[in-house]
C-alpha cells in the first residue's frame, strides 16, 4: 500500500481541493502540529461547522484531503451531496444527504502505541522533581493506515460501515464501493428511525391510555367519596331523628312539652341539624 508523505507526492505544492469543505480542512491541517498532552494520540483533528471530520498524523494530511476530496466529488455525482450538519446537542459533523437521511462519515489514521522513552530533559526533571509526572505514558507512531467510517453511533454499531487500508489495496481503490454504501446506510438509518417513531407512537398511546385511566380512577374515587359522604350524612340524620323521637317519648311520659320550652328548643335544633345534613331532605332549614 502506498503511504507516501505529502512532500513525495507529485504536484504536492499545486494541490487544490475541489470541494469547499476539503479546502477549508486543508488550510486548517496542513501546518498543524499535534498537541503533546491530548487524546489525539499523535494525530491532529479537524471538524466543526466548515471542515471535514478527519483525525490523522501530520505526515498523512495531504493524502487524507485528497482522499476525502475525491470521496466528496463521487458522493455528489451519485446524488448524495455532502455538507456539514448540526445535531440536537450542537455538534457538527460531515454528512452525505440521501433523501431525509444524513449519513455521517469520518476519516482517521490508525497509530501504533509504544511505551514512552524519557528524553534527557524529562530524565533531568524526574531526578529533580521525582513526585511529578514526566512525559506521557505512551508515544504513538504513524502507520499511514486509514479507516473510513459511515454512519453514527446513534443507530448502534450494526448500522455503521467501516473500511480500512489493507496490504493489498488502499481506500482510494474502493471509493466507488464506499459511495455505493452511502444509500444503504441511509436506508438502514431510515428503517431504524421509523422503528423508533413507531415505538414513540406506541409509548405515547400507552401514556395517553394510562393518563385516561388515572383520570377515570380519580373521577371514580371522587364520586365514591361523595356517595359515602352522602350515605354517612343520611345515616347520621336518621340516627338524630330516631334519637330525638326517643327523647320526645321519654319527656312526654313525664308531662307535656311546652311550646318555647328548653326541651322543645333543643328538639327543634336537633331536627333542623338532621335536615341540614340529610342529602335527601327536600328543603334545607336556614343556618
Amino acid at each position: 500500500m502506498d503511504t507516501q508523505s505529502p512532500s513525495s507526492l507529485p504536484n504536492a505544492e499545486a494541490f487544490t481541493p475541489r470541494h469547499q469543505l476539503a479546502a477549508n480542512t486543508w488550510r486548517d491541517l496542513k501546518n498543524k502540529k499535534p498537541a503533546r498532552w491530548d487524546n489525539g494520540q499523535g494525530r491532529i483533528w479537524s471538524g466543526g461547522k466548515d471542515m471535514l471530520s478527519i483525525c490523522v498524523t501530520p505526515a498523512s494530511v495531504e493524502r487524507a484531503i485528497r482522499l476525502m476530496d475525491a470521496f466528496l466529488e463521487k458522493c455528489k455525482a451519485a446524488g448524495c451531496p455532502v455538507s456539514n450538519s448540526q445535531d440536537k446537542e450542537g455538534n457538527w459533523s460531515s454528512t452525505a444527504q440521501v433523501d431525509k437521511q444524513r449519513v455521517r462519515f469520518h476519516l482517521q489514521e490508525n497509530v501504533k502505541q509504544i511505551d514512552h522513552v524519557l528524553t534527557p530533559e524529562e530524565k533531568a526533571s524526574k531526578k529533580k522533581y521525582p513526585q511529578l509526572s514526566h512525559g506521557p505514558r505512551f508515544d504513538y507512531l504513524p502507520t499511514g493506515t486509514f479507516r473510513l467510517l459511515l454512519g453514527s453511533h446513534r443507530w448502534g454499531s450494526e448500522f455503521r460501515r467501516k473500511w480500512n487500508d489493507t496490504k493489498r489495496r488502499n481506500l482510494e481503490a474502493i471509493l466507488d464501493k464506499i459511495v455505493e454504501s452511502v444509500p444503504v446506510v441511509a436506508q438502514l438509518q431510515q428503517a431504524e428511525d421509523d422503528r423508533w417513531d413507531r415505538i414513540e407512537q406506541e409509548n405515547q398511546e400507552k401514556e395517553r391510555l394510562r393518563y385516561e385511566e388515572q383520570a377515570r380512577q380519580r373521577k371514580l374515587k371522587e364520586e365514591l367519596d361523595i356517595l359515602m359522604d352522602q350515605a354517612n350524612r343520611w345515616s347520621q340524620s336518621r340516627l338524630i331523628r330516631e334519637y330525638v323521637g326517643a327523647a320526645r317519648e321519654m319527656v312526654e311520659k313525664r308531662g307535656k312539652i311546652e311550646p318555647g320550652s328548653e326541651a322543645e328548643d333543643w328538639m327543634n335544633w336537633a331536627l333542623g341539624h338532621a335536615d341540614r345534613i340529610d342529602p335527601l331532605a327536600s328543603t334545607k332549614p336556614k343556618e
